[in-house]
């Protein structure tokens, strides 16, 4: 019961840290990516993404979840995610 309490607490305050901005990845076709961002005057991203790809998950958790990062991406890219 003890570790079951404990266990609890970690999750409580995981999800209240877990509070980080992330990349906004656009629902849109590649070709739609880049008209938007050369109008935009942006540089386009495509992250190929699969759920099965340890280096894909990674790359989500520690730049694009990131607090410092995605505000600089979602400024200044136009970003598409292909799963």
């Amino acid at each position: 019961m003890k570790y079951a309490n404990l266990i609890m607490v970690f999750f409580i305050l995981w999800s209240c840290s877990n509070d980080l901005k992330e990349v906004n990845f656009q629902e849109l076709t590649l070709e739609e990516t880049f008209i938007k961002a050369k109008q935009e005057k942006k540089l386009g991203m495509v992250d190929f993404f699969s759920k099965t790809c340890s280096p894909c998950w990674r790359l989500l958790r520690t730049v694009f979840q990131n607090e410092n990062y995605s505000p600089y991406i979602n400024q200044n890219l136009i970003s598409l995610k292909i799963t």
